[in-house]
């Protein structure tokens, strides 16, 4: 089940993206790193009414915070006009990775973002991360460019 997050999530959340970070520097992957993302980060993303948790059996398996688009890098590339939501932060489990809870999490945030009126939804990852490119275009997004602040390839989702 994908529910709105609530703060009695937040430290498990936290421990989802420490375990998460890990699991992504077994492979090489230098995506986050111990300052990020930190608790503080997603309740940032729970004050904005924008973090989701994919729950089973009482277990948070997975997390994305889904937010109308404002972050300055965005601008650095072509992304298409119009409104956009973007994921950021969306995590699995690394137990759970290849259960289709990424999968489910992108159609929970499709959808929305389209009962919002939104046309595009926008995400970022690492240049190094090839599972989630990988997993991006299988999903149908679309690489844009290049964003040089961040240090991310931007990708783009008609909706």
């Amino acid at each position: 089940m994908i529910r709105q997050a609530t703060a009695a999530d937040l430290d498990h959340i936290h421990q989802l993206g420490r375990l998460v970070t890990e699991n992504l520097h077994s492979l090489g992957i230098d995506q986050w790193s111990a300052m990020y993302p930190l608790r503080s980060h997603f309740e940032q993303d729970l004050n904005r009414h924008g973090l989701y948790v994919f729950e089973q059996e009482g277990m948070i398996l997975g997390a994305m915070a889904l937010l109308p688009e404002n972050d300055p890098p965005y601008l650095a590339i072509p992304f298409s006009e119009g409104q956009s939501f973007v994921i950021h932060r969306i995590m699995v489990h690394p137990q759970w990775m290849r259960g289709q809870i990424g999968k489910q999490l992108f159609q929970f945030a499709f959808d929305y973002a389209k009962s919002q009126g939104a046309e595009w939804m926008k995400i970022d990852t690492h240049p190094d991360n090839f599972r989630m490119r990988s997993f991006l275009e299988k999903s149908g997004f679309r690489y844009v460019g290049y964003m040089p602040s961040i240090h991310r390839f931007g990708y783009e989702y008609a909706l």
